[in-house]
């Protein structure tokens, strides 16, 4: 491998199975829901859970989407790890 190409993963596991995103991609991770509110979108795709305002960085708010990844990558029925 050439010691100049090398990315930073955020590593994660559903249904025992293990995945992988750049670093770059992700904005923020969100264990658990908690207090947001999350509301339903009509005639979202079915991995859409929802979405909701949260802050970002300190004062920064944006409205995000909340997504089932189990959904996207095809692996619907697998349990929560």
């Amino acid at each position: 491998m050439d010691e100049g190409i090398r990315k930073r993963v955020i590593l994660f596991k559903i249904g025992g199975k293990k995945f992988g995103i750049e670093v770059n991609k992700v904005k923020k991770i969100i264990k658990e829901k908690g207090d947001i509110q999350i509301t339903k979108v009509d005639g979202a795709p079915p991995y859409i859970i929802g979405i909701s305002e949260i802050e970002i960085t300190q004062g920064e708010q944006a409205l995000v989407s909340f997504i089932d990844i189990r959904k996207i990558i095809d692996i619907g029925n697998l349990e929560k790890t």
